[in-house]
């Protein structure tokens, strides 16, 4: 039996998710210019086009934000994938030495 249905998103809520990406590639930017510690949530708004206020709403503090900018950049580096593939052999030697599909020795 197939679990519940999830609705489609609303057009609220597309939105929504396209303003905390727009907030989080700003912040992007300026952490890579300028430094996470200089960069205020003020400076973030401004880059992003939006209302300081807005970045709290969707982020609530600058540490949110660093935290989606990780998560997207572990989801591009397939980091996750590759740790199952490595912790998935339950040999610990061969663990170390493993060479994860894909990825050619460097």
């Amino acid at each position: 039996m197939a679990g519940p249905v999830k609705p489609p998103p609303t057009y609220r809520q597309i939105q929504a998710q396209a303003t905390r990406e727009r907030i989080a590639d700003a912040a992007r930017r300026l952490f890579a210019a300028e430094g996470y510690g200089a960069t205020s949530m003020e400076a973030i708004a401004r880059e992003a086009g939006v209302a300081a206020r807005t970045v709290y709403s969707a982020f609530g503090a600058k540490r949110e934000i660093l935290s989606l900018i990780c998560e997207r950049w572990l989801e591009q580096a397939g980091a996750r994938e590759l740790a199952g593939q490595v912790l998935g052999e339950p040999d610990p030697a061969r663990r170390l030495h493993a060479q994860p599909v894909g990825r050619a020795a460097q």
